[in-house]
């Protein structure tokens, strides 16, 4: 038999007859011609045979009410998820946290041989190894003699890694059912005031607690007791406390880390060394805590009879300050009542210049109505009166006018006096001119000229006269 990836172990009852490492070997056929071999995945350690036959019945048994075994769930599941769902990962914690060891140390030792495929994380599709077997036949076992007869056949096989995403998904990933029951064992372990007994205490019952578990069970449990440190409750809750807690879970993470050296170091001390030495140190160190605390007590009788002193200081302090703080304020009180006089007697002042303004404007507002009537007798008086004068104005104009018209009708109406005139002086300037009369002298001629342009220059003005009255009646 050859393959290109595993390791090959025959079968009980077949003869291993030699071979090349593990990945080849030969066996010879029983009676009825068969021979069988046991392909291992390497990833795991050499398995005796009662640890194949526990490991085998774990995988074979049947998941819930179907007749399917958790090995088919495993390669029929699409992802990890899926066989959680079903339970196949349930079954398998059920299997390493039991009483019998082989199968816990079946899954410790995939640990040990390679921590990284657990510490690396986890990615939701399964981790699958495919290997191809080779099986020849030859009538003897002889290497040296010639193979004619020899026949051949292969086999593809696929490997399942369910054991990574088992731990993270199920075993390590789901810690919460787990640490109510651990609070309740570790909580009695604490006595109040004795910082020492408690933490020895605390370590008893982790020791308690992880013993006779796996390396994966130890380290799911170290989990647990972490975090349930952090949620014990007290009614009255000691002052070390939050100590002791830090302390503890410091422990606990140093032995956590520990473990895996523990497995793979020879001469190494087994079991939980961190936490007993880590418990041992902190029980002396309660000794010294009780001493520190008697000196803590000197400590504070000296801060008390410092405090006494600093509060006679500050006591005096205030008495002088409160000295000149009275003075102050008397002072203060007396520039205030001065102020307040000087306020006082500009309030009296404001008050009487409001009575006198009140005063002035009652007076004029009883005033107003006489002035008012007054105003509007004169106002009726100066109408009448300028009415009265218009009246007889106008009564004037229009008399003045018919004397007018009556002089305009006389003295420019054809026939008047002036066109009369007009005619008397043209006739005679015609006389003057036709005749030429001698015995008239000039002088006489231009004076009568000079009154008829005078009487013409009167009749003008008196034209304009008239225009003025028309205009000023209009």
């Amino acid at each position: 038999f050859f393959t290109v990836w595993g390791k090959l172990k025959a079968v009980a009852g077949f003869t291993n007859v030699g071979g090349a490492g593990e990945r080849t070997i030969a066996v010879r056929v029983n009676a009825d011609g068969i021979a069988q071999v046991t392909l291992r995945a390497e990833s795991t350690e050499e398995l005796s045979d009662e640890q194949e036959a526990e490991v085998a019945a774990a995988l074979t048994m049947t998941v819930g009410e179907s007749t399917r075994t958790v090995a088919d769930e495993f390669l029929l599941a699409n992802t990890p998820f899926d066989a959680r769902e079903v339970g196949a990962f349930a079954m398998m914690t059920t299997a390493y946290d039991g009483t019998t060891p082989l199968f816990r140390k079946y899954i410790d030792d995939y640990y040990i041989e390679r921590p990284s495929r657990v510490t690396r994380g986890f990615t939701i599709r399964w981790r699958d190894y495919n290997a191809t077997v080779i099986a020849m036949t030859k009538n003897d076992d002889d290497s040296q003699t010639p193979d004619r007869g020899r026949s051949y056949g292969s086999i593809r096989i696929r490997f399942r890694d369910w054991i990574q995403p088992w731990i993270l998904l199920d075993y390590l990933g789901e810690p919460e059912p787990y640490i109510p029951p651990i609070i309740e064992r570790l909580k009695p372990r604490v006595i109040p005031s004795k910082y020492g007994d408690s933490l020895l205490g605390i370590q008893e019952e982790i020791q308690d607690i992880v013993q006779n578990k796996g390396i994966i069970g130890r380290m799911r449990d170290y989990q647990v007791i972490h975090q349930a440190l952090e949620r014990i409750q007290f009614d009255d809750q000691p002052t070390f406390w939050p100590d002791l807690v830090e302390y503890a879970q410091n422990s606990v993470n140093v032995q956590q880390t520990m473990e895996y050296a523990q497995a793979n170091t020879i001469g190494l001390a087994k079991g939980e060394a961190a936490l007993a030495g880590f418990a041992a140190a902190g029980a002396q160190s309660g000794v010294g805590i009780g001493n520190l605390g008697s000196r803590v007590d000197e400590l504070a009788k000296d801060v008390d009879d410092f405090l006494g002193n600093s509060r006679g200081i500050v006591d005096e302090a205030e008495g002088r300050f409160s000295e000149k703080l009275d003075a102050t304020e008397k002072a203060l009180r007396a520039d205030l009542a001065e102020t307040t006089g000087q306020f006082d007697d500009f309030d009296a002042r404001i008050s009487e210049l409001t009575r006198n303004f009140t005063g002035i404007n009652q007076r004029f507002n009883s005033e107003v109505p006489g002035v008012q009537n007054q105003l509007a007798g004169l106002e009726k008086q100066v109408s009448e009166a300028i009415s009265a004068q218009i009246s007889v104005l106008q009564r004037d104009v229009g008399v003045l006018q018919g004397r007018l018209g009556e002089f305009d009708r006389n003295f420019f109406s054809d026939g008047g006096q002036f066109q009369d005139l007009r005619n008397a002086v043209t006739t005679l300037e015609g006389q003057m001119r036709a005749f030429q009369l001698e015995d008239i002298q000039p002088s006489k001629l231009a004076t009568g000229l000079l009154r008829v342009e005078e009487f013409d220059s009167q009749f003008n003005k008196l034209s304009d006269r008239l225009l003025q009255l028309e205009r000023q009646r209009g």
